[in-house]
């Protein structure tokens, strides 16, 4: 949906009528193809290597999120796929989705040749989306709590640091996230300022009531950060923040300098405490 979506809007910026073709087929007894073409403008070459960064937009302000592709890319590799995107000099863009086939295939799936992909499927490395190539983790076995009501972000967010080696819970409710914090040990803490109910500010100023040792390692994400009001509270309390939108790379590497402090690990250490 959001590819057919893409495409129709590239073609409506072309003023003219214009062709969407949607495709299917094996590429090997294990993998089955999904390509989306349009012969819209294309790509420009300094955009493709971020259409699939999370807010990352070429759109009118009002007219898109900068989350479609996000979103593409992360049904993709939740299902153990990749994603490609290619846009030739002549214009015209093609988005190859490879994914595992269903156990169901027929075996005669051997007759296709593995290597015969589309052309699109092969495409610059400089343009290469990062992102789908393994990634090795930076501190495996750290524990990170994603607090952020809005589903699709909260889920981009836990995917990426998925990716980097943490283990991620997420909770969609500052209420629900606070009761979790209590009984869980988490080493950092990523939480939205703006969320119904029990938002960033009292979310936080609740651990610190609460003398859970999680409120010194804590990382808000905000799109409010301009808000005189906003900006006093993470100054009054030091504390870090993400502005939205923001680049997961700048994300990552907020939460590697944070994990990285040469801080005692003290949300480790509560239980031991709570025991003694």
């Amino acid at each position: 949906m959001n590819l057919m979506g893409n495409a129709r809007q590239a073609l409506d910026h072309t003023g003219k009528s214009g062709t969407i073709r949607v495709r299917t087929k094996q590429i090997g007894d294990q993998r089955v193809l999904l390509e989306v073409a349009d012969n819209g403008f294309g790509i420009p070459a300094e955009t493709l290597g971020h259409i699939f960064d999370p807010f990352f937009t070429t759109k009118p302000a009002g007219v898109g999120t900068g989350l479609g592709l996000a979103i593409v890319l992360g049904i993709v590799r939740e299902h153990g796929g990749h994603v490609n995107v290619a846009s030739p000099p002549s214009g015209g863009a093609i988005f190859s989705i490879a994914l595992r086939a269903a156990s169901s295939v027929s075996k005669t799936a051997s007759l296709f040749n593995l290597n015969k992909t589309p052309t699109s499927k092969t495409w610059p490395a400089n343009v290469a989306d990062p992102r789908l190539a393994p990634i090795k983790p930076f501190q495996p076995g750290s524990r990170i709590l994603v607090v952020e009501d809005e589903p699709t972000v909260a889920r981009l967010i836990a995917d990426v640091l998925e990716d980097e080696g943490f283990h991620v819970d997420v909770q969609l409710d500052g209420r629900d996230a606070l009761q979790q914090a209590d009984h869980e040990t988490y080493d950092l803490v990523i939480c939205d300022m703006k969320m119904p109910g029990l938002d960033g500010q009292h979310f936080y100023q609740a651990l610190v009531e609460a003398g859970n040792p999680l409120s010194k390692h804590f990382l808000f994400v905000t799109g409010d950060v301009v808000a005189q009001h906003t900006q006093q509270f993470l100054e009054r309390h030091q504390l870090p923040h993400v502005a939205k939108p923001f680049r997961m790379e700048e994300l990552k590497d907020c939460v590697r300098g944070l994990l990285n402090r040469d801080v005692p690990n003290e949300s480790k250490t509560r239980e031991a405490r709570s025991n003694g």
